[in-house]
């Protein structure tokens, strides 16, 4: 006989989720079962004001804590897969490594895809361990944005640095980027409400509740510069690394402190105050002070 994980939780009485039956099936704690088996509940606007009032507060926030995120994140940091651990010295000359411990000012939002959850915004997480998180690919958008509408940053070099831009045709000639990025995992999760003005009447119109990691919740943003198409070419190897340092360090600075790295960043979404850093390149010794200036010189703590 089939099982049907949702129809098993079913009140036809409510038309929604039978919440008692969820409460008393996941007194374990599985707090991710529950918020999908409650998206069953959003089904009528009774149902979903009775659900916000009632339930939205303690699974996403203290719940979802202490069950979900605490605990994944200590088996993400004993599976070493939280954060990059890697040699600098087993990868090629002058390869960098730059390391952000961050604490978020503002909250942070971003669109997961999530089918059934028990809210409409839900903030993105991680697939497995369902925290949630930064997605590499989102530090890298956001990093090119900064260097090309924001810095100005020359075409060539941007391209050498973070590669193609996706919108490139593909009969172009693609190229791979010299970074490499990492996902962020956060402590924390929280609930906030945006509330659209009308631009005559100023008045809200209808407020928006959004998961989001909110304002306080530290987080890691790590990245790794390996500049794997200067083999061999010496002359240009020092000049450009030097180059793409620098850029890439101001880069870095601009986007975690002043414009962010959120969704709605132009509301002030994604700011963050930086706690502390570490750096290593993989250079001769007498070229070490050389490099660290450029990014002590950029990424101030």
């Amino acid at each position: 006989m089939s099982y049907d994980f949702y129809a098993d939780f079913w009140d036809d009485r409510r038309c929604g989720a039978n919440f008692r039956g969820i409460d008393e099936g996941y007194k374990s704690g599985k707090v991710y079962s529950k918020i999908k088996l409650a998206a069953l509940h959003l089904n009528t606007l009774n149902n979903k004001n009775w659900a916000k009032k009632n339930k939205y507060t303690p699974y996403i926030k203290s719940d979802y804590i202490s069950n979900v995120i605490v605990p994944e994140n200590e088996r993400m940091e004993r599976l070493n897969i939280k954060e990059p651990n890697l040699s600098i010295s087993a990868l090629l000359q002058y390869s960098a490594f730059i390391k952000i411990n961050f604490k978020l000012k503002k909250p942070y939002i971003s669109r997961d895809d999530e089918e059934f959850y028990i809210i409409d915004n839900p903030v993105s997480k991680e697939k497995v361990f369902k925290v949630p998180y930064v997605r590499a690919s989102s530090w890298k958008g956001n990093l090119r944005w900064v260097m090309g509408d924001v810095m100005k940053v020359d075409t060539d070099i941007t391209k050498r640095i973070c590669g193609n831009d996706r919108n490139e045709s593909e009969d172009k000639e693609l190229k791979r980027g010299r970074l490499q990025f990492y996902p962020t995992f956060f402590n924390k999760i929280g609930l906030d409400v945006i509330n659209p003005h009308d631009r005559k009447t100023k008045t809200g119109k209808n407020p928006i509740l959004y998961e989001v990691v909110p304002d306080g919740a530290s987080g890691t943003f790590s990245l790794l510069y390996v500049p794997f198409d200067l083999i061999g070419n010496e002359k240009e190897l020092k000049k450009q690394v030097h180059e793409d340092l620098e850029v890439i360090s101001d880069a870095v600075e601009k986007l975690l402190t002043v414009y962010g790295f959120s969704a709605k960043k132009t509301s002030g979404y994604g700011i963050a105050e930086l706690k502390d850093k570490f750096f290593d390149i993989n250079c001769p010794e007498s070229e070490k002070k050389e490099f660290k200036k450029i990014i002590s010189n950029a990424i101030k703590i």
